[in-house]
């Protein structure tokens, strides 16, 4: 079964720095050029699956190098939806949401994160 994927214009990554309380954090709103549902091969489970553009890629490589160890969070809309702790820099721009996710969901997701409707976006401690 194959994936339609929708494609999004690529826009220039936005790095913003939060305050929260005494301790800060580093956001990263990730820029999505493709995105899709589709199904964890290993589990059937439906996932959403996404390519970022080439520098909301380095940007969130790097982002995960500095964080190995590190929990991070992952927001779409400003909801978290995963919050993953980092085991190896993540390069290439592909990344996958998945976990207690419907079909019709994880399309939903999909189709937000494409058209620019949500934001995809990760929090971790400050470099």
């Amino acid at each position: 079964m194959g994936i339609d994927m929708i494609r999004k214009p690529s826009t220039i990554a936005l790095i913003a720095i939060l305050a929260a309380g005494s301790a800060r954090a580093e956001t990263l709103v990730l820029e999505v050029k493709e995105a899709a549902q589709g199904f964890d091969p290993a589990s059937g489970q439906p996932v959403v699956s996404f390519k970022l553009t080439g520098e909301s890629g380095r940007a969130f490589g790097k982002f995960t190098a500095d964080r190995v160890g590190e929990q991070i969070q992952l927001k779409v809309g400003g909801r978290v939806v995963t919050e993953p702790v980092i085991r190896d820099p993540i390069y290439g721009g592909q990344l996958q949401i998945s976990g207690n996710l419907t079909v019709d969901e994880a399309t939903v997701m999909a189709v937000e994160i494409a058209s620019g409707q949500k934001a995809v976006e990760v929090t971790g401690s400050e470099k």
